[in-house]
């Protein structure tokens, strides 16, 4: 079911994409540790003065720019992969060759979670080593990892939204509708919660919910939280694969 011709094909149409957005969200996950070395009592937006450097990371780059560049990654590939295709007329030629409809959104699929994935690593890769050279000592990163790890999950669940979304529309504007669209209405309703009281119960409308980075500093489990991003994720993945399967495409 995997074709590493198609697989290669996605590299090249989002592989320029791909090197920016990680290029730019690894740079930000470095400046933490060298803002941290050059000024100790600093603070970003999202955190307090002198906080240590994982609450640092979990106010400013998890609640804001870190993890709203990785999403724009996820949205914006996974509308190229199938709706754009499809809306200019890519997708019929790929069909007319020796390949399934299945061999092609499989591919698209692992396509999509692997580059994903290689970007938050990344990510983790470039903000540990460059704490490890600027401020040693400060970040614990057996942490660290960990708050990656749950937001990869994270963001697993969200791509698995615009990849459906994706799969299930033929045109473009309509996929990015939804696959953009559900996600930000996702920040919005987590940020809306974030001012409790009569707003809290936003929290119950928005996978934001279960990436909670302070949790996880604080020593709260995150295993629960993980697992069900990952099942919503592999429900939505399989969703979109069903549904470009079965339906009709303008070829």
């Amino acid at each position: 079911m995997f074709n590493a011709v198609i697989f290669m094909q996605s590299v090249r149409k989002n592989g320029k994409l791909w090197l920016v957005l990680t290029g730019v969200v690894s740079f930000f996950a470095c400046m933490v540790a060298y803002l941290a070395k050059v000024n100790p009592g600093f603070a970003l937006p999202g955190s307090r003065a002198g906080a240590d450097i994982l609450t640092v990371y979990a106010g400013a780059f998890y609640g804001m720019m870190g993890l709203m560049l990785v999403l724009v990654y996820a949205i914006a590939a996974g509308n190229r992969l199938v709706a754009s295709e499809v809306d200019k007329g890519d997708m019929a030629y790929t069909l007319n060759t020796p390949v399934s409809r299945r061999e092609v959104v499989v591919t698209k699929a692992v396509f999509h979670v692997s580059s994903v994935f290689l970007m938050i690593l990344a990510l983790s890769a470039a903000g540990t080593a460059a704490n490890a050279l600027l401020s040693p000592g400060k970040l614990d990163a057996g942490v660290f990892w960990a708050i990656n790890a749950v937001m990869f999950c994270f963001m697993f669940s969200v791509s698995g939204i615009s990849f459906a979304a994706s799969c299930w529309f033929n045109k473009s504007g309509q996929s990015l509708a939804v696959g953009a669209g559900l996600p930000i209405a996702f920040f919005l309703f987590h940020t809306l919660a974030g001012f409790g009281g009569e707003l809290e119960f936003f929290r119950y409308f928005t996978l934001n919910t279960l990436f909670d980075p302070m949790g996880i500093i604080g020593g709260r489990g995150y295993a629960l939280e993980a697992l069900s991003l990952l099942a919503v994720g592999l429900a939505l993945y399989a969703a979109g694969i069903a549904r470009f399967l079965r339906k009709d495409l303008p070829l």
